[in-house]
């Protein structure tokens, strides 16, 4: 459930006569979620040099995330990644979570950017639905098939507009 926002999980776990429990149960994890984050946390080996070649390249990067925004400020900072972005957002009032284009409509507003000069990489189904919903180009990377978060059958189903393997690719395929 890689993805889906913590009351909905728990919503679908939680047998029928404990689902009032849900909201309790997110304010738990994310009490615990604010000094864990970070650990098991691997961060594959071309997302750096690709974060630090895009950068030079003259693009602007943006991070959107079903996570909520003040965890995910968070958890980028303590991984080392936060400074790679210009744009960080994560999950909050007024902003409605993926699949819904709400994030990527804010990051469109924040970096004025177009969409149609826009690409939404993404590792599972719900990014490249969220992409479609917000009319951008979509990249499906496969990682998160290796990491079993979904299936290749699964990537390929939700038709995104380019597949590749590795973020590395990016280099090839993305022109500023």
């Amino acid at each position: 459930m890689i993805g889906t926002p913590l009351l909905e999980m728990f919503e679908r776990i939680l047998p029928e006569h404990d689902r009032h429990l849900a909201s309790q149960m997110v304010a738990e994890y994310r009490k615990r979620y604010s000094t864990t984050s970070h650990r098991g946390v691997v961060v594959l080996d071309e997302v750096i040099p690709t974060l630090v070649y895009l950068k030079k390249a003259g693009f602007r990067l943006a991070v959107a995330t079903t996570k909520a925004d003040s965890e995910t400020r968070s958890l980028l900072q303590k991984i080392g990644l936060y400074n790679y972005f210009d744009v960080v957002t994560g999950f909050r009032d007024g902003i409605r979570v993926k699949p819904h284009p709400d994030m990527v409509h804010y990051i469109l507003k924040e970096l004025a950017a177009e969409p149609s000069k826009t690409a939404f990489v993404g590792d599972t189904p719900t990014d490249v639905f969220t992409a479609k919903n917000a009319n951008v180009y979509v990249v499906a990377v496969t990682s998160s098939v290796s990491l079993g978060m979904t299936t290749l059958d699964n990537i390929y189903a939700s038709k995104p507009d380019r597949i590749i393997n590795s973020l590395a690719e990016l280099k090839n395929i993305l022109v500023k």
